[in-house]
């Protein structure tokens, strides 16, 4: 159980639409009892909210309260897909009142680049939120243009002349990763000129073998190939905090590049001596040292260490702030009014993660959190009879997103502009940017696309069932004010 939350928001702005002030009351399911995370996730809601916008009043009161259902936990971008909808349901809403593009509406908002860092004067798994880096005006350029849209719009408007709901949402969003305190590393080079990396963080299957492999394999002048990384044994890692919070390539990937930085000075060392050269005049590539400007003059990795002995460091990378990833989504849907069945046409992911150590494996990370997302938007319901009896037991009755629920169409654009000053990597967490705006997108698209029908988007999951109560209501408020204004009885 999670994301069970109700929130009573108050915004002010000007006509021009910049926001003056937001207030939010939220109550927040948490089940029959605190477990282990406690209120972390309605912490990160409150922390979370005022997102990429410059907002010079805000408050948030925060209700807890106690019921008969199971405790809640933490799930995939804890907090903030909450905050996202929130925030960016009242953006568009805010945009319609003032007859601003959506889009327009939230640049003139944005914390400019010359703000940063930023403090946003909340707090946040016990440290304040303070925005390290951020342009978020380019996330959301690259998400319109990855779905053309301004000619989605066009397209939109000729649908509905013939009938038809299309809408297009848009949302933004800022994210936190790499929270510390600490995390461990250490590099091996044997005499088989083979590496090894040894991680105190865990594989929950983002690919953290690959990553820090790369990272010591850069940092060390070793070939990729040669490097092997382990992680989650307590035998031969003696301390580590793990994977969460898009914390593993932030924090324990510097940790690898430090401790490979230490081994490549004992090898410079070492290669100085057999080489009779200064070590200034050496160079490490692929696993082989050589003389600057004489490659002839060699040796290996393999070569400058004692049989049956490692070249080896460890490191502990200490760290008291987070970094700030950010980005857009864009979603087009159209929706049959007469199912409430929705069909996600197109999605775009922008998402600027400071430096991509592997774009690939980011591109994956966003598209499987898209998945997650759509999830959330659209199927993942934890529902009750009246009595207090679950109703969605098995997977039967929980809807979870598979291949024919995912767009036809996914686009992610892996933007490198802002690399964070807080590691030597200059990067920022990936692992949750698919799954955070998601529903706050589609919502956004949804509503658009029912606009004509005067549907205003305020929950999620939208399932068919509820999205047709939604338009029956705005047809019955619909069929009432014209009776009323034909002198009939409401």
């Amino acid at each position: 159980h999670s994301r069970q939350q109700t929130h009573d928001v108050e915004v002010g702005a000007a006509r021009d639409g910049r926001i003056v002030a937001l207030i939010d009351r939220i109550t927040v399911d948490m089940g029959a009892y605190l477990r282990t995370h406690g209120v972390t996730v309605p912490e990160l809601t409150a922390a979370m909210l005022p997102g990429p916008y410059q907002i010079p009043h805000y408050r948030a009161d925060v209700s807890c309260v106690l019921t008969n259902k199971t405790p809640t936990g933490t799930y995939r971008a804890p907090g903030r897909f909450e905050a996202n909808f929130v925030r960016e349901r009242v953006m568009d809403m805010l945009a319609d009142a003032t007859g601003i593009d959506p889009a327009e509406i939230r640049r003139r908002n944005f914390i400019a680049p010359g703000a940063m860092p930023c403090t946003i004067g909340t707090f946040a798994l016990g440290e304040p939120v303070v925005y390290d880096t951020g342009i978020y005006t380019s996330t959301l350029r690259a998400a319109q243009d990855a779905i053309q849209y301004e000619l989605r719009r066009r397209e939109r408007d000729r649908a509905r002349a013939e009938g038809r709901f299309m809408g297009i949402g848009i949302a933004c969003f800022v994210e936190k990763a790499g929270p510390g305190p600490w995390e461990t590393a250490r590099v091996e080079l044997d005499a088989e000129g083979g590496v090894t990396v040894y991680s105190g963080g865990a594989s929950v299957g983002q690919g953290i073998e690959t990553v820090l492999a790369q990272i010591c394999a850069h940092e060390l002048g070793a070939a990729y190939g040669d490097v092997t990384v382990k992680h989650g044994d307590t035998a031969t890692v003696g301390a580590g905090i793990g994977a969460w919070g898009s914390r593993v390539t932030v924090v324990g990937g510097s940790a690898v590049f430090f401790a490979a930085r230490e081994v490549r000075a004992q090898v410079l060392v070492r290669a100085a001596s057999r080489l009779e050269a200064a070590t200034r005049d050496l160079v490490v590539e692929g696993g082989r040292v050589w003389v600057r400007g004489a490659p002839g003059r060699s040796v290996t990795f393999g070569e400058l260490v004692i049989p049956d002995r490692v070249l080896q460091a460890d490191h502990r990378y200490e760290t008291t702030k987070m970094t700030y990833p950010y980005g857009a989504h864009a979603a087009v849907v159209e929706v049959d009014a007469g199912s409430g069945q929705i069909r996600i046409l197109e999605y775009a992911i922008a998402y600027d993660v400071g430096r991509a150590v592997n774009p690939r494996l980011v591109e994956g990370q966003m598209v499987g959190g898209l998945a997650q997302g759509i999830g959330g938007a659209i199927l993942e319901e934890l529902a009750y009879a009246e009595d207090g009896q679950p109703l969605s037991g098995t997977l039967m009755d929980y809807l979870m997103p598979t291949c024919a629920e995912m767009p036809a169409k996914v686009t992610v654009k892996i933007l490198e502009e802002t690399p964070t000053p807080l590691n030597p990597l200059g990067v920022k967490g990936a692992g949750e940017g698919g799954t955070a705006a998601a529903g706050a997108a589609i919502a956004n698209a949804v509503a658009d696309a029912l606009r004509p029908l005067g549907v205003e988007i305020t929950d999620l999951p939208l399932s068919p069932d509820r999205v047709l109560a939604l338009i029956t209501a705005a047809q019955v408020r619909e069929a009432q004010t014209t009776r009323q204004a034909a002198g009939g009885r409401p």
